[in-house]
């Protein structure tokens, strides 16, 4: 007996330190909180409102929360709370049985056996603290089911290596294809048109979109929770403060900045949609305005490693006009880069060389020293096989960098601030916006590291993008294809008839090798050789 008895100890002892290991190593995270409310009469109200003893239980979590905002890795999600209970407020229409209280970041949500269920963001500390509450009975992690999909969301996460994933069905050719490889039909039956994208999307990463014509007002830009407005305009280099939604000429129709700032985080149409963008209105694209903005954002505004700057414009200009060395654009962009900012630029619509050293003519700002220079391509598929190649007009040659999209579908809202519009502009200004919002993908994922546009081009775009993807190109041109690090393609219909990444990471069945290029073959073949670039992860190889 006595035995017995210190064994149910042993097993009790276990069982605790099970659970309190399990407590303190939660990560930060969505949780229900069980607490001590014996108010049946409460329960059996038609309207279920909150008991006093929950109420100031609720109170002391809150303020707790509150006192800790700075110990969140992702204060993102408070604030999206805050800003979902607010709209809930404003909203008459709004009717419901529960009574939610009044903070945004802890409420009730089912009353059951004498306990009353919280939901709440908390981190690992908080958890720790809130558990000695005298009427906190217990935690539970929420556990978040995945809808039956065509995708793996556990392998797309080990593939890229993003802290979590978020998916936009349905979404244009600009989107969808810079989170996937090369598609065809011969590996993957229907083309996956999803767009994959880190859960950071951006978050903490400043944008400064030099260009004209903004409207922030449309609703691709509605998430409140980060900063999307006109922040400067520069004429005749002269630099003026603006905080509006709205800037430029009102009787535009072009709305150029507005759908290149849409291109590159329009919550619909974006690339990163939580990135902070900043329109700098320029009455006239001339060198000296972009060194007074440049400086100004410099000295006032720029975050080290958090700031990329898109330059969709450009122009043709001789290296003669220039006296020596000296070049006041030059200069600006590379202290900049020096102090932790990424430069883009889109390499002009003439069709031809953007580096044409027989004529000394130079495309600028896209062939300055720390400039990422965007080329546009298009698509069509042929023999089962999607071909991405140049688009006619984009330049080409010597000194791009990097491809993206040339043509697109995007909404946003006239200068009459009146009209919600949907367009299908074209060219590498919104190339240049691509990869600027894949820019800010890779910063948003990894913020504290060091960034400049050298690292951003060599460690992140050159690393995930697709290599000799880009067809019809010429003069030593890369034919380097942007990829925010998702290479693996799915198809709609989970229907695949290869193996590997182009394949939905499909493996080969038993005694079957899957091949270089992603075919089954019968073990045994050459394909099946280790050293002939056979998929160890996908089939059975040989040495």
């Amino acid at each position: 007996m006595k035995n017995f008895y210190i064994l149910s100890i042993l097993v009790i002892f276990l069982i605790n330190s099970v659970f309190s290991n399990k407590i303190e190593n939660n990560d930060e995270g969505f949780y229900m909180i069980y607490i001590r409310d014996p108010s049946e009469e409460n329960h059996n109200k038609k309207r279920q409102e909150i008991s006093d003893n929950v109420e100031a239980t609720i109170n002391e979590i809150h303020n707790l929360i509150v006192g800790n905002f700075n110990t969140y890795k992702n204060v993102t999600v408070l604030e999206e709370m805050e800003e979902e209970s607010n709209l809930r407020k404003r909203d008459d229409s709004e009717n419901t049985e529960i009574d939610y209280g009044e903070s945004p970041f802890i409420y009730p949500i089912a009353n059951v056996n004498d306990k009353t269920i919280l939901y709440s963001y908390l981190t690992g500390d908080l958890v720790d603290t809130i558990r000695e509450f005298p009427d906190v009975l217990g935690f539970e992690k929420d556990f978040v089911y995945q809808a039956e999909a065509h995708y793996s969301y556990n392998r797309v996460l080990k593939h890229t290596g993003w802290s979590d994933l978020l998916v936009r069905k349905e979404t244009p050719f600009h989107l969808s294809s810079i989170s996937q490889g090369e598609y065809s039909s011969k590996f993957v039956e229907e083309y996956d048109t999803s767009y994959y994208y880190p859960v950071t999307a951006g978050t903490d990463v400043d944008v400064f979109i030099f260009d004209q014509d903004f409207n922030f007002n449309h609703p691709n830009f509605s998430n409140t929770n980060r900063e999307a407005r006109c922040l400067l305009s520069v004429d005749k280099s002269k630099v003026t403060e603006i905080n509006s939604k709205i800037c430029g000429n009102k009787d535009s129709s072009v709305n150029h900045g507005s759908k290149v700032a849409a291109v590159i985080a329009g919550t619909t149409d974006g690339v990163a949609k939580k990135a902070n963008i900043y329109g700098i209105n320029f009455k006239e694209f001339t060198a000296a305005n972009e060194v007074a903005a440049l400086q100004y954002i410099k000295k006032k505004y720029l975050r080290a490693n958090k700031a990329i700057f898109n330059f969709s414009y450009g122009g043709y200009k001789y290296s003669s006009q220039v006296e020596g060395e000296y070049s006041s654009e030059q200069e600006i962009i590379n202290s900049l880069a020096q102090v932790g900012a990424v430069f883009v630029a889109s390499a002009g619509n003439d069709g031809t060389l953007v580096n044409d050293v027989k004529n000394d003519l130079y495309h600028l700002p896209s062939q300055f020293n720390n400039v990422i220079s965007v080329g546009g391509v298009n698509s069509e598929t042929s023999s089962n096989i999607q071909y991405i190649y140049r688009a006619k007009l984009s330049n080409y040659g010597n000194g791009i960098d990097i491809f993206a999209p040339f043509d697109f579908s995007i909404a946003y809202r006239t200068m009459d601030d009146k009209t919600n519009m949907r367009s299908n502009p074209s060219g590498t200004s919104y190339s240049s916006a691509i990869v600027s919002g894949v820019a800010a993908l890779f910063m948003g994922e990894n913020i504290g590291k060091t960034f400049n546009t050298s690292i951003m081009l060599k460690n992140y775009l050159q690393k995930y993008g697709q290599e000799n993807r880009v067809q019809n190109i010429t003069y030593d041109t890369p034919g380097l294809f942007v990829n925010n690090g998702k290479l693996i393609v799915y198809s709609m219909n989970g229907v695949y008839n290869g193996c590997g990444i182009h394949a939905g990471e499909s493996k080969c069945s038993d005694n079957k090798c899957c091949s270089i290029l992603g075919y089954c073959q019968k073990y045994g073949t050459s394909s099946c050789k280790i050293d002939n670039g056979c998929q160890t992860l996908y089939g059975t190889c040989t040495k």
